[in-house]
């Protein structure tokens, strides 16, 4: 009898992987996060589709989540990531892009002092206002850098 090809093992297994994660009914987001390690080959049996194992990370956080936001831009000024806040109509209607530099209590409130992008100018702008705050992942190797 021939050998299979190792392409062809892989999709027949790639396949029984994915029925047996869609058979563990999770969360859209747990599900896409073990799907893509499939697509990846980092999952090669059944018994590594293990939710436990996902770290699932808050990205966004809108409308009355204030302890939210709070986590994402504190969690942005660790990372270095960049954070995209979205201002309501009565507060300019406008998309802020930059970098955080660092939070300041205020009363009533919570102020963050963010370098802007592509200007670079340093705005501080009121947590209570935004509507959306989401962090923007980046590589690895670009945060931080």
């Amino acid at each position: 009898m021939p050998e299979k090809n190792t392409s062809e093992e892989y999709i027949i297994l790639r396949r029984e992987l994915i029925e047996s994660l869609d058979s563990l009914q999770l969360p859209a987001d747990m599900h896409e996060a073990l799907l893509s390690r499939i697509n990846r080959r980092i999952v090669l049996d059944s018994g590594q589709l293990n939710p436990e194992s996902i770290r699932l990370e808050k990205i966004e956080a809108k409308g009355m989540d204030f302890l939210g936001k709070i986590r994402i831009v504190e969690y942005a000024i660790a990372s270095g990531s960049l954070l995209r806040i979205e201002l309501d109509k009565k507060n300019g209607n406008r998309t802020i892009l930059g970098r955080p530099l660092s939070t300041e209590k205020l009363p009533g409130d919570v102020g963050i002092k963010i370098i802007t992008e592509p200007d670079h100018l340093i705005e501080t702008v009121l947590l209570g206002k935004a509507v959306l705050v989401r962090r923007i992942q980046g590589s690895i190797f670009s945060e931080l850098a």
